[in-house]
């Protein structure tokens, strides 16, 4: 039993941890189909913060004003989390780590056709869903250099 609690203990810690490194932001029931928004995504998803902003301002894709507002949230979330915890991080070091863009609910609806027919108009959203976190720290680079492979014929 002690063994469950401190298991449980170890990923909770483990999952603050995260949590404070990692800044996120949701738009559920987003009116634009979840094709279109990936889209724009896939363009902006590793990049800074501050170049990815640039890239969703100057797309003319309605999709990239949804996207927009997104990341600007978890930027607003950043900032506000960084300076609640005193955590030494610049927000302009941010980078767009994770953009999920998931189907939500379509909305169906019938549009009158000739001869009493009736075809279906289906109103798509997507749930879009971003998270920023700081840029990967560097690995060391070791002082020794790989030995060079001597030729086969030698």
């Amino acid at each position: 039993m002690a063994n469950k609690v401190r298991r449980r203990q170890q990923r909770r810690q483990a999952r603050q941890a995260r949590r404070s490194t990692e800044f996120r932001a949701a738009h559920r029931w987003a009116r634009s189909s979840a094709r279109k928004v990936r889209l724009i995504a896939d363009q902006v998803r590793g990049l800074p913060i501050n170049d990815a902003l640039e890239q969703l301002q100057f797309s003319n894709r309605r999709a990239a004003k949804l996207l927009d507002k997104v990341v600007r949230s978890a930027l607003a979330n950043a900032e506000y989390q960084i300076g609640e915890q005193g955590l030494e991080m610049d927000v302009d070091d941010l980078v767009l780590a994770e953009v999920q863009v998931d189907e939500g609910l379509t909305i169906k609806r019938w549009m009158t056709r000739a001869r009493g027919m009736a075809y279906p108009i289906l109103k798509r959203t997507c749930h879009i869903e971003v998270t920023l976190r700081p840029p990967p720290k560097p690995a060391p680079a070791t002082a020794e250099a790989a030995p060079a492979a001597e030729p086969a014929g030698a």
